[in-house]
């Protein structure tokens, strides 16, 4: 009778929580159910409305159907979160997934977790811990976040990945979320990184080192990104002109008859250049695979100075980036970095040639700013092109994350 009785309590204890649920827009979610499911397809139809309580009634009488738990798993901890931050790892050679999992999975502080479902009860903390591939995937709730209008209760989830082939390690949360939480909830984000990694590194994660790429080298890297994006957008800039750039430079030095110098010369075919970008096509800077939307030097001997186009349009097309050019030249160094990409998804190493357009490849469009904060490595995701289905968002974003960490790397 007891043992009966204890089942009726987990029965009861088991569902969807609506917190949950308040993180996807209604008829995103919505959508979803009725592509996976024909049964709420139905539902749908005769409600005729997109409404909270009827998605979790449905969840929670479908509790067995795994891949839809899956679904949102994935969705909270990859698609929903659009800011990350990333930290390299020391991985030891007889240190892999398997000999972690089992040690997770040994450890009796942790068996509870590995692969528990969102629709089990939880009091917060670490929810779950899952093997994705080689990947381990840590997700944790830390607090509710009140919505400004309706005052919605939504969870705030933050996911922690280790990533054994990129050898990376990854913390993600939604940002709404976190200027959101409630007062009781309320943490820096410095503290909140520093909580979620000292929860991993108590974990019996033997052979794994947690470590930083330094600010220094970020600064570089970020400079070595924008040079490479320039440069690609010279070659799109020059191909617009009305004849040649330099002769026209020539031509303007006689009329102004001033003594020629170098910075003279590379101020007016600064000009120039950003005479004809302003006559350029967007699409024909994304045509040859992206540009740069923003960016942010630090002049150590004067202050900061950030250039950024709150409609995500290329900085070429503003004074100041012809303007800072030059002084970013001499320092090398960039503390933040903005871009929007369009690639093909498998082949990174590709770039788009309006001339030499594979159709038969697939693209995809991220836009994402790189930034150096507290000395770490944070990455922001813009929301672009979206699915409606969850699974597809969820193959998108994974594909966007892998572009945008290739394009890093290559100078780390």
């Amino acid at each position: 009778m007891e043992k009966r009785e204890q089942i009726d309590e987990l029965e009861i204890l088991n569902n969807y929580p609506l917190r949950l649920l308040k993180n996807f827009f209604k008829k995103d979610l919505g959508e979803y159910l009725k592509s996976i499911d024909g049964e709420f397809n139905t539902i749908q139809k005769e409600l005729g409305i997109y409404d909270y309580s009827t998605y979790k009634a449905f969840l929670d009488s479908k509790l067995q159907d795994f891949k839809m738990e899956a679904d949102l798993f994935r969705a909270v901890s990859l698609t929903t979160p659009e800011t990350f931050y990333y930290y390299p790892l020391n991985i030891d050679l007889e240190t892999n997934i398997e000999t972690i999992f089992e040690c997770l999975n040994s450890d009796s502080r942790y068996t509870t977790y590995i692969d528990k479902k969102l629709f089990e009860f939880s009091q917060g903390g670490l929810l779950s811990i899952r093997r994705d591939e080689n990947k381990l995937i840590f997700l944790f709730e830390k607090g509710i976040a009140i919505t400004s209008v309706n005052k919605d209760k939504k969870a705030f989830y933050v996911s922690c990945t280790i990533d054994f082939d990129k050898k990376l390690l990854y913390i993600g949360y939604m940002q709404g979320r976190y200027t959101r939480l409630q007062l009781s909830d309320k943490i820096s984000i410095r503290e909140l990184l520093a909580n979620i990694i000292g929860q991993i590194e108590k974990m019996p994660l033997k052979g794994i080192e947690i470590q930083k790429f330094g600010e220094q080298k970020l600064l570089q890297a970020f400079y070595k990104m924008f040079l490479e994006e320039s440069t690609c957008a010279i070659d799109v800039i020059k191909t617009k002109a009305d004849g040649d750039i330099d002769e026209k430079v020539n031509v303007a030095l006689k009329e102004l008859e001033v003594i020629e110098t170098e910075i003279i010369r590379e101020k007016l075919t600064a000009l120039k250049y950003q005479d004809i970008a302003l006559r350029t096509e967007i699409t024909d800077f994304i045509k040859t695979g992206g540009y740069i939307f923003g960016f942010s030097l630090i002049d150590r001997r004067i202050t900061r100075s950030r250039n950024k186009n709150h409609e995500h349009n290329p900085v070429y097309m503003s004074k100041i980036y012809w303007s800072l050019k030059d002084l970013i030249d001499d320092y090398q160094e960039l503390s933040e970095v903005a871009f929007s990409w369009k690639f093909y998804k498998n082949d990174f190493g590709c770039r788009l040639n309006p001339d030499k357009y594979n159709e038969s490849k697939k693209t995809e469009l991220v836009e994402v700013e790189y930034k150096i904060t507290n000395n770490d490595l944070e990455i922001h995701y813009y929301k672009t092109n979206g699915n409606p289905l969850l699974r597809e968002n969820a193959r998108n974003k994974e594909d966007k994350i892998n572009y945008v960490l290739y394009k890093i790397e290559q100078y780390l």
